[in-house]
């Protein structure tokens, strides 16, 4: 009955953003004026009665049957913090947009994924799965077209929030309460947002107060399987808008007690999970931000923000037979920083944007000897690593025909460790990384514009110091890449645009890959370069009728000196097994279809559909051979269904096929293992619903189920997912 019904949703679906169900009609009228008008800026004198009548007509198609929804959507709009964006928005054309971006608001994730982390907030979006970044931190992650969380930039309104020592971080870690919208770029993303975007870029942008004053406050009750009560999770977020100035703060508490497998789950005979509550899987997390920001006129802003998250966390174990690493637990894992943006007109066209950031991490996790967590089996590392940098984007209209745009980035990762409860010297690393960026959107015609661009990217690594292990060693001082781009978009008609391009993208390798020996059973390589991918990509998106939205891509990804781990010399040991080592020998290609749509059928009911299809192939690879964490389809259907005066119900449906990881939970970092090493993991369908009433226009009380049919899966092999959980949620804005 299963296959038949996923066959059923792969025949109907198309991968999603969700936004596509909820603003058909709104995102169609909204999206076609304000591209005519960004056009209009840059558009030569003699075509721009053309554009007026193309923007009068549009505007003559608005009506006023869009639905409660769509309002709500385009209040939501508002308090997007343009500042903090990396690519065009709908409203401002401040920066490049290159491909597709794929966003999710705020109003978004708490209707579909009912999620205040990263790692859900994304998951409906096509092209984008979720994943086990396995081995000693059992972390959730995000792939992207086949590239690992590693390979993808994440950031904090347009901020790089790369982790200083190995850039991977812990999706869950990101909580989602504070932001207006989420926005992925894929494939053939801008030169402008800066180095190591191998995989595209994750931006999270903050709220921005439009009002005197304006806030709200989410309650979230969670339940497991057996109806008992398992953790809360809170937020509010309060600002202030008073025309020259604005003020923005939020928090968050989240405390998870347990969460319990699916009733199917079998053990493992003498595996240290036995079913029931996930052992060792509590957490807590506490956020608090601040914004303060100034507006002096229409155009020019500038904002000074903090940041500060600590949490405390159980490590769920691997499945199978305990070993000397099974018991482990953060705490605690902190992150703060603090950043100031600004945007400042420069004559008629121009701009000047500038970022600059301080970020500092610390973390311990502690090595337990039995499953009751009581004895430490040593002292553990004490990490205390920061970054700082800055950024500085300017651009203007050169001519009718031309707008420039130019960017430098330059970012310090400092990575210092020791024993805790020593007088060791701190073992220190420092990387220093550089981008040059110029981008040129040559407009055509009224409707096409060509965008080339390159950026050249480069590394200077410092010598690592209080390190015995690596005194004397060789090292790349630095290393370098330069990345061209060029795009072509056409719109056809007052809601459709194709495009197409090729944009070659690059990551440097982290002073992990490079120095690290990970517990002694690696060998270090410090003379590591950048992996490199050509991105081809095409695509299409328009509205029919006012009520259908249809958006479709293909990609394909050429990828070459790939930072893979294997065994170079099987005689070699390390701690009694054969030695492994990170090098520069992936040669892969992937390819896929992306497609989406969304369907309003009335102002009450709207349903979105998905399907993503990859595949991800090593190029003759004698060490390595089967990719990991790739599944070939997944599918995504969505409603939002009004069905009495104040009530909704709104149904999702997510299914993948199967998907290779390593086994018996060990690194899967490389992207990809030997056959002897991997794990098929199975295809698997899970179902989430709720009931929302709102008796105001200000209240939401939602009552629902996660994974309603208690599936028994995993993302990777040992680490067993969450079976069917409940939640109550009450939220209020003003």
């Amino acid at each position: 009955m299963k296959k038949v019904f996923l066959f059923s949703v792969s025949i109907l679906a198309v991968a999603v953003s969700p936004s596509y169900a909820q603003n058909v009609k709104a995102d169609q009228t909204d999206k076609a004026v304000v591209a005519e008008k960004n056009v209009q800026k840059n558009t030569p004198a003699q075509n721009r009665s053309e554009i007026e009548k193309k923007q009068n007509n549009t505007n003559e198609k608005e009506d006023a049957s869009i639905p409660q929804a769509n309002e709500s959507a385009s209040m939501q709009n508002n308090q997007i913090f343009r500042l903090g964006e990396i690519s065009v928005s709908v409203a401002d054309q401040s920066v490049s947009n290159v491909g597709n971006l794929n966003t999710v608001t705020s109003e978004e994730i708490q209707e579909y994924t009912d999620s205040d982390t990263l790692d859900k907030a994304v998951s409906l979006l096509p092209g984008v799965d979720i994943t086990y970044q396995i081995g000693a931190k059992n972390q959730k992650g995000v792939s992207i077209r086949g590239f690992t969380t590693r390979q993808v930039s994440v950031m904090v309104d347009g901020v790089s929030q790369a982790l200083p020592y190995d850039n991977d971080p812990d999706m869950q870690r990101y909580l989602t309460n504070d932001l207006s919208e989420i926005q992925v770029a894929k494939g053939i993303s801008s030169v402008l947002n800066g180095p190591n975007t191998l995989g595209g870029v994750v931006n999270l942008v903050t709220k921005r107060p439009t009002k005197e004053i304006e806030g709200n406050l989410t309650i979230r009750a969670k339940f497991d399987n057996d109806g008992k009560y398992n953790g809360i999770q809170n937020s509010f977020n309060v600002g202030t808008n008073q025309g020259d100035w604005y003020l923005q703060t939020g928090g968050t508490y989240n405390d998870i007690n347990h969460w319990k497998l699916s009733r199917d789950y079998t053990p493992v005979a003498g595996g240290a999970e036995d079913g029931g509550y996930r052992e060792n899987s509590d957490s807590k997390d506490y956020k608090f931000n601040f914004k303060l920001g100034y507006t002096p006129n229409e155009t020019d802003e500038y904002v000074i923000a903090y940041n500060y998250q600590h949490a405390i966390m159980g490590i769920p174990y691997w499945e199978g037979v305990p070993t000397a690493n099974s018991y482990r637990r953060y705490d605690p894992y902190n992150h703060w920083g603090i950043y100031t943006l600004t945007n400042t007109a420069v004559g008629e066209t121009g701009y000047v944007k500038t970022r600059a950031f301080y970020d500092e991490y610390s973390n311990r996790m502690y090595f337990y000897t039995d499953p009751s967590l009581t004895q430490t089996r040593f002292a553990p590392d004490d990490y205390q690593d920061y970054a700082f940098g800055a950024n500085i984007e300017g651009g203007f209209d050169f001519n009718d025909y031309n707008t420039l745009k130019a960017a430098f980035h330059y970012r310090r990762d400092v990575h210092t460790k020791r024993e805790l409860y020593t007088d060791d010297l701190w073992e220190r690393y420092v990387d220093d990384t550089y981008s040059v960026a110029l981008e040129d959107t040559v407009h055509l015609s009224v409707d096409t514009d060509l965008i080339v661009g390159a950026s050249y990217d480069w590394l200077e690594t410092k010598a690592p110091k209080n390190n015995p292990d690596l005194a004397g060693l060789d090292y790349r001082k630095d290393d370098d890449s330069f990345n061209p781009m060029i795009a072509l978009r056409h719109r056809y008609s007052d809601t459709g645009t194709v495009y197409a391009g090729v944009a070659k993208k690059s990551r440097f390798a982290t002073q992990k890959e490079r120095f690290s020996t990970r517990q002694n059973t690696y060998i270090e390589n410090p003379m590591l370069t950048a992996e490199k991918a050509i991105n081809y990509e095409i695509g299409f998106t328009d509205t029919f009728a006012d009520q259908v939205k249809i958006e479709s891509n293909i990609f394909y990804n050429d990828i070459e000196d790939a930072l893979m781990a294997v065994i170079p010399d099987p005689t070699q040991l390390c701690r009694g097994v054969a030695c492994m080592q990170v090098q520069n020998v992936g040669k892969a290609r992937s390819y896929g279809l992306e497609l989406a749509m969304g369907y309003q059928f009335s102002d009450d009911i709207s349903v979105g559909m998905g399907y993503t299809y990859l595949r991800k192939k090593l190029k003759d690879n004698p060490l390595l051979s089967v990719v990991t964490n790739v599944p070939k389809h997944k599918f995504n259907l969505y409603a939002d269904i009004g069905f009495a005066e104040g009530w909704r119900v709104v149904p999702v449906i997510t299914a993948y096929s199967s998907r290779y990881s390593p086994a018996s939970g060990s690194p899967a970092e490389s992207g990809a293992v030997a056959p002897a090493d991997a794990v098929k993991s199975a295809g698997f369908m899970t179902a989430d619903l709720k009931f929302v009433y709102s008796p105001t226009k200000n209240l939401d009380i939602e009552i629902g189920a996660a994974n309603i049919f208690d599936e028994n899966y995993e993302l990777s092999d040992g680490y067993p997912s969450e079976g069917r959980n409940f939640f109550l949620t009450l939220s209020t804005k003003f």
